[in-house]
């Protein structure tokens, strides 16, 4: 899918940080964690080249994403993403400010 340059540095970050896949408890982790800095249909875009699902089937994954309760364990693994130096880094500040 076409992916326009404001959010390709975005998705290039995100490819990196999982290079070897991404399991089901990290998608609904990262959902949650996006969801404040992005808008729905563009987190959905990203996160579906990332994951190769439908865009639609990530938009109700949103909503399901930000009532759950994620382990600490699967937070902390997630931390990565702050020692990544993307073009969007000020983004990633806010992530490590959350944790």
């Amino acid at each position: 899918m076409f992916i326009n340059s404001a959010l390709k540095s975005t998705e290039k970050m995100l490819k990196k940080a999982f290079e070897t896949g991404i399991s089901e408890e990290e998608y609904y982790a990262l959902l949650f964690l996006l969801y404040d800095y992005m808008s729905d249909e563009n987190l959905a875009i990203v996160m579906e080249n990332l994951t190769k699902k439908s865009k639609w089937i990530i938009q109700n994954d949103i909503a399901v994403s930000i009532n759950k309760e994620f382990s600490p364990e699967i937070i902390m693994s997630l931390e990565k993403l702050c020692y990544l130096k993307p073009k969007n880094a000020y983004l990633m500040m806010k992530f490590c400010i959350n944790f």
